[in-house]
């Protein structure tokens, strides 16, 4: 999933250690966001994974076989399945949205 944020002039009213730690709160609630689209059976792959400036790993070796699976697979949590950050952005965008300006400290 790719999100863009247009953060020009926000130098301005913030801080870089400030951006720094939204962007991190950004990507930390995305993560949350995403996970109830994870397929879980184990829990493996939605609670390994790395948080970068500007990404989300999932760390288990089998993590790209999963997102990049064909459709039609019958997976063990309903409402999980590949490419779950596209289905997260389609159905909780709102959300999202609300995170970054939450992240920033603007109020809604």
């Amino acid at each position: 999933m790719s999100i863009e944020i247009d953060m020009a002039g926000l130098g301005d009213i913030f801080s870089d250690e400030d951006l720094e730690n939204a962007q991190l709160q950004f990507v930390e609630g995305c993560r949350a966001i995403m996970e109830p689209f994870v397929p879980k059976r184990t829990g493996n792959l939605r609670d390994n994974t790395q948080i970068g400036r500007d990404e989300i790993t999932y760390k288990e070796e089998y993590a790209a076989d999963v997102y990049f699976a064909p459709e039609g697979r019958q997976w063990t949590t309903e409402g999980t399945g590949p490419y779950w950050d596209e289905q997260a952005k389609a159905m909780k965008m709102g959300d999202i949205e609300g995170l970054a300006l939450d992240c920033l400290g603007v109020e809604q």
